[in-house]
């Protein structure tokens, strides 16, 4: 993810990302940040990540339970970015 001012990258586990402040500040600007999900960007990916699941659930052999948190795990990482509040 890159921060909306300075366009520096925020790693999904860094510290800032992580931390449980309600104001989050990006660690080379200093400007206030703010995570959420998007919805278009999830939507886009949706049938790739269902015909993964697919083939991951019948292919391999994997059990549904797995394969399913496995997809839904890409699709938050994915579609998850940053915005100015």
């Amino acid at each position: 993810m890159k921060c909306p001012h300075c366009n520096h990258s925020i790693g999904l586990f860094s510290k800032t990302m992580n931390s449980f402040e309600k104001n989050r500040v990006c660690p080379s600007c200093k400007q206030p940040i703010k995570s959420y999900f998007d919805f278009k960007t999830a939507m886009i990916w949706f049938i790739p990540i269902a015909i993964f699941n697919f083939i991951a659930s019948a292919i391999l052999g994997l059990s549904a339970g797995i394969t399913m948190a496995i997809t839904v795990g890409i699709l938050m990482l994915v579609a998850t970015k940053l915005k100015i509040p």
